[in-house]
């Protein structure tokens, strides 16, 4: 055996972008998808999409596990290995997942991401307390994920007040039901599909691209500074860790 001409067949990390903004990171996972998960990409697109789904539940229940854990000791008592689990795998697996669905469904992650963000902010300034709020959270000056980490608590410091109060335990519950949610609309996609009901999923293929997965994506951010987790670091060394098990 030629182990010179092996090893040069070898997969090779993912080169990371020059410059980090989403949508370098959407052209980045799709590079590792190419090389990582090819039999993936081979898929039709609904196979695709059911195997995101499945994952998502996947994350959605380590998110579950802790919060009911959280719910049966104190905070501080909770086992520091599911905290772990969740900060090094799961909640970057929000932000792959939520790449990966983006990149399925051709949506601009950065413009789908922001007009979600306004969305919310408009409909929040013509309710109840939050009509004093005369100002859209401001745009932060770098596009990274540290600077959208900075934004995402930026904007729920000034739009979801009751929210930001709230104990970890009870954000794990509200971030759980939200990914559901999210679940049950690609669930809703994938079902329209395999029925041919075409202009019905045409119909939730809008709700999914401009609401559901930018919050997949809002929701990893979130999870992230509750974590105190710099979200960019997490996501590479989640990359770095699926393709040197690939690379044995």
């Amino acid at each position: 055996m030629n182990l010179a001409s092996h090893a040069v067949s070898q997969p090779r990390l993912t080169a990371r972008p020059v410059e980090e903004t989403l949508e370098t990171l959407l052209d980045f996972q799709y590079r590792h998808d190419q090389v990582f998960h090819p039999e993936i990409l081979l898929m039709t697109k609904w196979d695709q999409a059911v195997h995101c789904l499945a994952h998502l539940y996947k994350v959605n229940g380590r998110i579950a596990d802790l919060a009911d854990k959280m719910d049966h000791q104190a905070e501080r008592h909770v086992a520091g290995g599911i905290v772990d689990e969740l900060a090094q795998r799961r909640i970057p697996d929000l932000l792959i997942f939520s790449l990966k669905l983006m990149k399925l469904f051709d949506v601009s992650a950065e413009a789908a991401f922001l007009a979600r963000m306004a969305s919310v902010e408009r409909r929040r300034m013509t309710t109840g307390s939050f009509r004093d709020q005369a100002h859209f959270t401001p745009l932060p000056a770098e596009r990274n994920l540290a600077a959208w980490q900075w934004y995402q608590r930026e904007h729920d410091q000034y739009f979801h007040r009751e929210v930001v109060r709230w104990k970890r335990r009870r954000h794990l519950k509200h971030i759980c039901l939200h990914v559901c949610k999210v679940g049950g609309v690609l669930g809703d996609w994938t079902d329209k599909e395999k029925h041919q009901e075409l202009d019905a999923a045409v119909a939730v293929e809008q709700e999914l691209t401009e609401r559901r997965l930018p919050d997949l994506l809002i929701y990893a951010l979130i999870l992230a500074y509750l974590f105190r987790l710099d979200l960019s670091k997490a996501y590479f060394a989640r990359i770095e860790q699926v393709e040197r098990e690939g690379i044995r």
